[in-house]
C-alpha cells in the first residue's frame, strides 16, 4: 500500500510539474512554440514534443477545460498506478496518431492539449461500467446507463465531429481553443476502447501464473504437509 501511495504521489507530482512547465508561456503571453507537437520539428530531432504536447495549451481557458475534464475522469479510474499511466499513454498516443494520419490542419497549426486523452478516458470508463454491470447479479439501471452515456459522449460525439469537421459547441468556446483538430477526439476515443482490452489482457496474464501455482500447491503433497 505504501509503495502504491508513493508511486501515485510521484505520478501526481510529475503531472503537475509537466503542466506548469509546458504552460509557462501563458504567463509570459507567448505562443507554445517549444512544446506543442509539430511534425516537421519532430522529424528534425525534437522528440521531446512527443511527451510535452498533451500538457501544452493555447490559453488559460483551454487549460482549464482540459484539466477539469481529464482530472475528473482520471479520478474515476479503478486500477493500479501502472495501468492508469499506461492508459494515459495509449490514449494520448492514439489521439496523436489519428491527427498525424488524418488531420489536414496539423502542418499549419500544430497539435496540443488533453482533450483527446479525456475522450479516451470516457470510452474506457464507459466500457468498464458496462462490463461491471453484467457482473452484478441484481439488475441495476444506473451502471449500464452511465456506461452507454460515456460511450456515446466520446465515440459518438467524435464521429459526428469528424463528419462535420467542427468540434461540438465550438461557438461557445469563442476561439479560445485555437484550431481544434477533430480527429484527435476520435483517435483518443478509439484508444480508450483499445486500451480497455489491452489492460484486461495484461491483467488476466498476470493472474494466470498465480492461479497455476495455487492449483499446483493444492495438488502437491508437500503443500498438504506445510498446511
Amino acid at each position: 500500500m505504501k509503495l502504491y501511495s508513493h508511486k501515485n504521489s510521484l505520478g501526481k507530482a510529475a503531472f503537475i510539474v509537466m503542466t506548469i512547465l509546458c504552460n509557462s508561456h501563458l504567463l509570459l503571453g507567448l505562443p507554445p512554440s517549444w512544446s506543442l507537437f509539430r511534425l516537421d520539428e519532430v522529424m528534425h530531432g525534437q522528440l521531446w514534443r512527443l511527451i510535452t504536447h498533451p500538457f501544452t495549451h493555447v490559453s488559460f481557458y483551454h487549460l482549464t477545460v482540459d484539466l477539469t475534464a481529464t482530472c475528473m475522469l482520471f479520478s474515476q479510474l479503478r486500477s493500479s498506478f501502472v495501468n492508469r499511466s499506461l492508459l494515459f499513454t495509449l490514449c494520448s498516443a492514439a489521439s496523436l496518431l489519428s491527427v498525424v494520419l488524418f488531420s489536414p490542419h496539423l502542418l499549419t497549426s500544430g497539435y496540443c492539449g488533453l482533450s483527446g486523452t479525456a475522450h479516451g478516458f470516457m470510452s474506457y470508463l464507459g466500457i468498464q461500467w458496462l462490463h461491471d454491470s453484467f457482473k452484478i447479479k441484481e439488475p441495476r439501471f444506473i451502471p449500464p446507463l452511465s456506461g452507454m452515456i460515456f460511450l456515446i459522449s466520446s465515440a459518438g460525439k467524435s464521429i459526428f465531429e469528424v463528419m462535420t469537421g467542427e468540434v461540438l459547441f465550438s461557438s461557445l468556446h469563442m476561439g479560445e481553443l485555437g484550431i481544434p483538430l477533430v480527429h484527435a477526439h476520435l483517435g483518443g476515443a478509439m484508444g480508450g476502447i483499445l486500451s480497455y482490452f489491452v489492460l484486461q489482457t495484461l491483467s488476466s496474464d498476470n493472474k494466470q501464473p498465480d492461479a497455476t501455482a495455487h492449483s499446483r500447491c493444492i495438488s502437491s503433497p508437500s503443500c498438504d504437509q506445510a498446511r
